[in-house]
């Protein structure tokens, strides 16, 4: 899936999952994925936080 398609389904709440994951809060998560940052766009982040 291509960050285009992932920008299109994402869902109210999802920055704040992003955000716990990155240890950052939603609003610079948000900032960090939009503008192409590679940890928030990366799958190889370690999950602090069970998923």
């Amino acid at each position: 899936m291509t960050i285009e398609e992932i920008k299109l389904k994402t869902q109210y709440g999802d920055y704040t999952t992003l955000g716990q994951v990155l240890g950052i809060n939603a609003p610079a998560a948000k900032q960090r994925f939009l503008r192409g940052d590679q940890t928030a766009n990366s799958g190889d982040i370690d999950h602090p936080i069970p998923i």
